[in-house]
This record gives structure tokens, sequence and C-alpha cells, in this order.
């Protein structure tokens, strides 16, 4: 499964394609971005996976 996360200052969402149309997205959720707490902010991204995820890898663009 893939799942995308935008991360920003305030906020991460995050979204994953739909089903037979991957140009479409389905959101995950929102979380608030623990800003000076790395483990924190690993919490909220696993927070958002789907249930039963228990790998995930991240790729930075920018």
């Amino acid at each position: 499964m893939i799942c995308a996360f935008d991360i920003g200052g305030s906020k991460i969402a995050a979204a994953t394609p739909i089903s037979g149309d991957p140009a479409r997205l389905k959101p995950l959720g929102e979380v608030p971005t623990p800003t000076q707490d790395f483990d924190g902010f690993c919490a909220a991204l696993a927070a958002l996976l789907p249930a039963g995820t228990h790998r995930a890898g991240v790729s930075v663009a920018g």
C-alpha cells in the first residue's frame, strides 16, 4: 500500500490512492506536527498509517 503524507509546520495529512483510480486520493486523517520531538513525529506518522501496517519507508522530495 502507498500512503502519501503532506508534512507541514502545523499539521500532517495522509492519504492513499483510491483503487481503480490512482489519480484520486482517499484521506486517512490529520494530526498536529510535533516540531520539537522526533519520537513524537514518528509516532504521528505511524498513527496515520492503516491498521496492520508494520513497516514504512520515507522519501523526502525537494
